[in-house]
């Protein structure tokens, strides 16, 4: 079986239990970061096959993570996680190169079909 590796980036507490639960009942190894500095450092040290980036962080935004990493890899699926409305953001998704949109607060299901829908492309 195929496993993969997920990285998040996501400062409220409530909204990452909620993540983290859904990835251990699916199973998938994630690595969490509370903000946008220790998500690229992770980046830079771990291989990801998907990455769910909070928008709205202290130290910087997820845009700022996506150009990052496309810097060094413009293929892993980048989602947007964020309680921005799509049309305030859109252009900058995709400037940033950000694959996929979820709105805040979202559901379990929502997220796992999002998940299940890009792990599956990987495989």
């Amino acid at each position: 079986m195929q496993t993969f590796k997920v990285l998040i980036a996501e400062d409220n507490q409530f909204l990452s239990a909620i993540i983290e639960h859904v990835f251990t009942k699916l199973n998938i190894p994630y690595d969490l970061a509370p903000t946008a500095s220790r998500a690229i450092d992770l980046y830079k040290k771990n291989t990801y096959d998907l990455l769910l980036l909070d928008i709205m962080l202290p130290d910087a935004t997820g845009f700022d993570i996506s150009k990052e990493v496309r810097k060094m890899d413009s293929s892993t699926p980048i989602i947007a996680f964020t309680s921005l409305p799509f049309n305030e953001i859109e252009l900058q998704l995709s400037e940033a190169g950000i694959h996929e949109y979820m709105q805040k607060p979202n559901n379990a299901k929502k997220l796992n079909d999002v998940l299940t829908k890009y792990l599956r492309a990987v495989a």
